[in-house]
């Protein structure tokens, strides 16, 4: 404990903007005593080690804090968590690891930011922990639309063969065809294979 406040003070000392704790744990990173003191310490924001180690890709960092009982489904001031910046970031053995400890596959932010940086294998990741692929924001966008919207015929495939609905309308009416529409041929193809309505 007195390695912990020494280097809190010192941090502290040399007027750092963001706080004493998460700063003092990117200057110190091998002192496991410090880590595992405030493991889920949030500073400035809301961001806990977990979060820090699994946005850049920190594996053995993961694994360690998560062996020590981190709490995994912790959120950002903004909402966002670990298994959030894993995702955003293209760490799939991170991903896998998250939802091993059992973060929440259905915080609807993690399968969006997936989907919308095209990462396919974290998307199949999701999907096979139980992700529902009908989750919708407050417009009732849903996954397949933005997946429509965007082209992405491969996640378009995962979503529908996991069960996505292709006649599922926003608030204001659109359907999945409708954004593919806005697309290509082959897009539009793919839904109206899948048993998408045509609205005349």
């Amino acid at each position: 404990m007195d390695t912990l406040l020494s280097v809190a003070t010192f941090t502290a000392n040399q007027g750092f903007s963001v706080s004493p704790f998460l700063s003092a744990s990117k200057t110190f990173r091998d002192d496991e005593l410090l880590w595992d003191a405030a493991k889920d310490f949030q500073g400035t924001g809301g961001y806990t080690r977990l979060m820090w180690a699994a946005m850049k890709g920190h594996i053995g960092r993961v694994r360690w804090l998560l062996e020590r009982g981190a709490k995994v489904n912790m959120q950002t001031d903004n909402g966002q968590t670990a298994l959030y910046y894993a995702c955003e970031n293209g760490h799939t053995n991170i991903v896998k690891m998250l939802i091993a400890a059992g973060a929440n596959v259905n915080e609807p932010k993690s399968m969006y930011i997936a989907m919308f940086m095209g990462h396919t294998e974290i998307v199949k990741e999701l999907i096979d922990a139980g992700a529902n692929v009908n989750t919708a924001d407050w417009d009732n966008h849903t996954l397949l639309m933005q997946a429509s919207e965007s082209g992405d015929h491969a996640i378009m495939r995962l979503l529908i063969a996991a069960g996505a609905d292709v006649n599922a309308k926003t608030s204001y009416g659109r359907t999945p065809l409708m954004f593919a529409a806005d697309g290509c041929a082959e897009t539009a193809r793919i839904l109206l294979e899948a048993g998408a309505q045509q609205i005349v």
